[in-house]
């Protein structure tokens, strides 16, 4: 192969992953989080990281409490499937709760609107069952204690989104307000 036909390869490649990912991956670095016609910037504390996988639209990662094993992380997938209820269920179920406690004891339910947009949110605080890769059978599972999830549908006129911030309990409970802010900062 030609040095002139290799280096079109290697471009041509370079433009499918970059638009794999969007016109820009670094467009999405650093400016506001975009929610179809939705906009709001992310806490000053959050960093923003290129998304882990192609099915993640935004990735941010939350510095870790003192004393905590892991950072905290929020995600943002695009096109959710299946009803509000269907995926709050399977979400939910991804926990253990203590004993003597329910799945339903331990999570927490809303919904409010912002703008045109609806929210639903559930948060859920337990031991999660924890896969990189939750579809994919081979993928290992790791049990996490002490763990706080915050699940959104957020649901604009035109799209549907997921979002998800989790950590170690310590961690979501620092950037929550944070978290709250962001949300329903969301403007057209």
């Amino acid at each position: 192969m030609s040095i002139v036909r290799c280096a079109v390869w290697i471009l041509a490649w370079s433009w499918i992953g970059a638009t794999a990912w969007g016109a820009d991956p670094k467009s999405k670095l650093g400016g506001p989080t975009e929610l179809d016609s939705f906009q709001s910037s992310p806490p000053k504390e959050w960093k923003a990281e290129k998304p882990a996988n192609r099915l993640r639209d935004y990735q941010y990662r939350l510095p870790k409490a003192e004393g905590e094993p892991f950072d905290g992380e929020v995600t943002i997938l695009p096109n959710v499937r299946g009803s509000v209820e269907q995926n709050m269920l399977r979400w939910r179920e991804q926990f253990i709760p203590p004993a003597n406690q329910t799945l339903e004891s331990i999570s927490k339910m809303e919904s409010f609107q912002v703008g045109k947009a609806k929210v639903s949110q559930m948060e859920v605080n337990g031991t999660w069952v924890f896969k990189e890769r939750p579809f994919d059978p081979k993928s290992k599972e790791e049990q996490r204690a002490n763990y706080s999830v915050i699940w959104v549908i957020f649901e604009t006129p035109n799209a549907n989104f997921q979002i998800r911030m989790s950590g170690p309990a310590a961690t979501v409970k620092r950037y929550r307000a944070g978290f709250d802010q962001w949300l329903r900062g969301f403007k057209e």
